[in-house]
């Protein structure tokens, strides 16, 4: 795009495998009728996911003040596009941060916020485009030198690459956190004496010298423009001549659909030319340049503005026809500091952007790797008595599955051909329902499950009967007060789906009715949660749980219990209910206190310039609306936590690091700790709300935060990060994460001014 601080990038590569005899013959049908590619296509490299340009590093003159002239995406950000399963970063930065002085070191500092983008997106099984956003040039004192002049010789472009490859290198062919080196973004107009091809050749020579096994993706010459390819000869055609001893040279084209192809969009739809085709018009000659050359390509640069729908239909045919041929790209652009940008797919106000909605569309990496038999999970004596008519296998599998169900029979070793369900909506669980078991007979079960690089994977099973049973879950529960200061607890009764009337009952007598005390419930949701008061203790009370589906079909329900501790009360008189896990007691909710202890005010920042430029404490409520006050609590960023006027209530305290990985320990670890830290259902998470039980009581709900680089407010609904008191160095500090597809609770690191939830801990 011919523009001069933007530019654009991003990659999907996909690789599929052929398929063997234990594949699902219709499932095959499916994807093939949908144009996916098997590894034989030559336009097909190994796998990459599809991508999104993070913006924010080539902003502004070089040098410039990090923070104020440029920056790079946050925590926060990677989460959201993360979530939105677009799993390739392509992160545009400038030649002179990284190396002030040519032939010279690499400076510290920018590799180390590099490094930091790097670590962050490997937490989150995401990868790193490096982009040289330099259009062929360096600027020197504030003047433009274009490559090949004396001002910037070609040896010093080979150099820098060396250097970026000696601190980048991929050490192991098959997992590296660095997808590729984008060698340099849009060159265009370069010398007639120094060729673009040549300057090419040397960067993939140094970088060659010392790393053998990662991607060097290639621009075209002329602003990487999809035509130019076309034309024998062109400055674009010859680079198929590039020599690469590793042969992982991957070539780069961008398109827009705007009159003049720059990205600008400067008219109105009628009055740049646009047509539902144009996209398919200006690409296909890219596509037919790599099958004729045998090459591996992908489009690094597309996007459209949302003001008119039609705009999205040339989108959406665009990307129908790359994925058809086995092509793939990136969208630009998001990142932090778009503001108004037609062309932004960031977030605004926590929405999602129109454009969005259609590159979801295009997540999708099939692979048609046979699926082997793997899990066996005998199920023996499944005792269903005459008024039990059927049977819910639940299989939580791994994450992004792409080719998944259930097989049984009444042998030891089932296999797909046996009657099974599939599901390929990329999920992290799925529910399928059996039907017609026997009662008094022994079944077999067996999961199955690909991911998108072909590897098969075991699910864990559960088992749960449906019944018809008109009285359902009698549940004694003694002593549910341990003591007078605990004056209730909490009843979580998990449905069979979906439910328009249920409750519980409690009584004092061993055979409670529904005309006992009982809560109703008819939202039609799985699992829901009644609080129960005025408990005595030492008392033993008797607990059952009814549900009725919309045919007026009655089902049993598990019961458990949780107690609920003595209640907390902060300086502003929010009073909290606490829960014992361990030996730690923790407060239930988020805290939402606007005084430090002292009775100081804590700082109400609701500007989102303010906010990113703060080094003192500061709190605001999600979006900067009182009404989320009550189920999410505060935001504070961690200069609050770190007060030391105190934001806790006394006898509490922000928990440190390690009292955070102490309560991971008492749940079995962090890998399993999320699913039972979070609230169970999706009434405040968003589907599928993955391993929720909520055992420890914590009830953790997604609060969203707030992002340290914009001020914006990102992910209500998807995530919840807490501080802990524990500072990681002067700019960074400790966090939690609980996410809602995903039952692990990981620890990292975020800049203080993030605006996280926190959970309090008794002294």
């Amino acid at each position: 795009m011919k523009k001069s601080l933007l530019s654009i990038a991003s990659i999907i590569l996909i690789s599929i495998s052929g398929c063997e005899k234990f594949v699902d013959p219709a499932f095959i049908q499916e994807k093939a009728a949908q144009g996916y590619k098997s590894s034989t296509d030559k336009l097909v490299s190994e796998t990459a996911y599809f991508g999104i340009n993070l913006a924010g590093g080539e902003f502004g003159k070089p040098p410039g003040i990090y923070g104020k002239d440029y920056t790079y995406p946050n925590a926060g950000e990677l989460d959201y596009y993360s979530s939105k399963g677009l799993k390739l970063i392509r992160l545009p930065f400038k030649w002179e941060r990284l190396q002030p002085v040519l032939n010279g070191e690499l400076d510290s500092t920018e590799v180390a916020r590099i490094k930091y983008v790097v670590n962050e997106a490997d937490e989150r099984d995401m990868v790193i485009l490096l982009d040289c956003h330099n259009y062929g040039r360096r600027n020197i004192n504030g003047t433009n030198y274009i490559i090949g002049s004396s001002m910037v010789p070609v040896q010093s472009f080979g150099d820098f690459w060396t250097r970026m490859a000696e601190v980048f290198k991929t050490k192991n062919a098959k997992k590296s956190s660095i997808w590729g080196y984008d060698i340099m973004n849009e060159p265009h107009d370069m010398l007639p004496s120094v060729k673009w091809f040549d300057i090419a050749q040397e960067a993939i020579n140094g970088i060659r010298n010392t790393d053998l096994n990662t991607n060097i993706i290639v621009s075209g010459d002329g602003w990487s423009g999809a035509w130019v390819f076309g034309i024998p000869g062109s400055k674009s055609d010859i680079l198929k001549n590039l020599a690469d001893p590793s042969d992982k040279l991957i070539y780069q084209a961008h398109v827009y659909f705007d009159k003049d192809a720059s990205g600008t969009y400067k008219k109105s739809y009628d009055g740049e030319a646009a047509y539902p085709n144009k996209g398919v018009d200006r690409v296909k000659v890219f596509v037919d340049w790599l099958k004729a050359n045998n090459k591996k390509g992908f489009v690094g640069e597309y996007g459209v503005p949302s003001n008119d729908s039609r705009w999205l239909l040339v989108l959406d045919n665009f990307l129908k026809y790359l994925q058809e041929n086995g092509v793939n790209g990136t969208y630009w652009a998001g990142g932090p500091w778009w503001g108004n940008y037609h062309l932004s797919i960031e977030p605004s106000n926590g929405a999602d952007k129109p454009q969005m909605e259609i590159v979801e569309r295009y997540l999708k990496v099939i692979d048609f790797t046979q699926v082997p038999e793997l899990t066996t999970n005998p199920i023996s004596a499944i005792t269903l008595n005459s008024a039990m008519s059927g049977g819910t296998i639940t299989s939580e599998g791994d994450s992004k599955v792409f080719a998944r169900g259930v097989c049984w029979s009444l042998i030891q070793n089932p296999t797909v051909s046996d009657n099974k369900t599939t599901d390929d909506k990329h999920s992290d669980s799925f529910i399928s329902s059996i039907t017609g078991l026997m009662p008094s007979t022994t079944y077999y079960v067996r999961s199955y499950a690909t991911n998108k690089a072909g590897t098969a994977y075991g699910n864990n099973l559960s088992f749960r009967t449906k019944s018809i049973l008109p009285v359902v879950t009698t549940s004694s529960v003694s002593d549910i007060t341990a003591n007078t200061a605990k004056g209730g607890g909490t009843i979580t009764e998990e449905g069979v789906a979906p439910v328009t009337e249920r409750g519980i009952c409690w009584s004092l007598t061993d055979a409670p009715t529904t005309s006992d005390n009982k809560m109703l419930n008819g939202t039609g949701l799985v699992t829901y949660t009644s609080i129960m008061d005025g408990l005595t203790a030492s008392t033993t009370y008797y607990v059952r749980a009814f549900a009725t589906n919309s045919s007026g079909t009655s089902y049993g329900n598990s019961v458990k219990f949780v107690t609920r501790g003595a209640t907390v009360t902060d300086i502003d008189g929010n009073v909290y209910n606490t829960v014992t896990i361990g030996t730690q007691v923790w407060m239930v909710e988020n805290l939402k206190v606007t005084r430090y202890r002292n009775g100081d005010p804590i700082a109400n920042v609701t500007g989102s310039v303010s906010w990113k430029g703060l080094t003192t404490g500061a709190y605001c409520w999600y979006n900067n609306d009182a009404v989320n006050k009550d189920t999410y609590g505060a935001l504070y960023n961690w200069h609050a936590v770190n007060d030391s006027r105190n934001i806790a209530p006394a006898g509490w305290h922000v928990a440190t690091n390690a009292e955070r990985a102490t309560l991971d320990s008492y749940l079995g670890g962090s890998a399993a700790a999320g699913g039972k830290l979070k609230e169970e259902g999706i009434v405040h998470w968003t589907t599928p709300n993955t391993g929720a039980t909520n055992a420890s009581g914590f009830t953790g709900v997604p609060a969203g935060y707030r992002i340290s680089g914009t001020g914006a407010f990102s992910s209500l609904g998807l995530q919840n990060y807490i501080w802990s008191s524990t500072q990681n160095d002067a700019s960074t500090a400790f966090r939690r994460q609980l996410q809602y597809n995903s039952a692990n609770t990981p620890t990292s690191i975020s800049d203080k001014r993030s605006g996280f939830s926190v959970r309090l801990i008794k002294d």
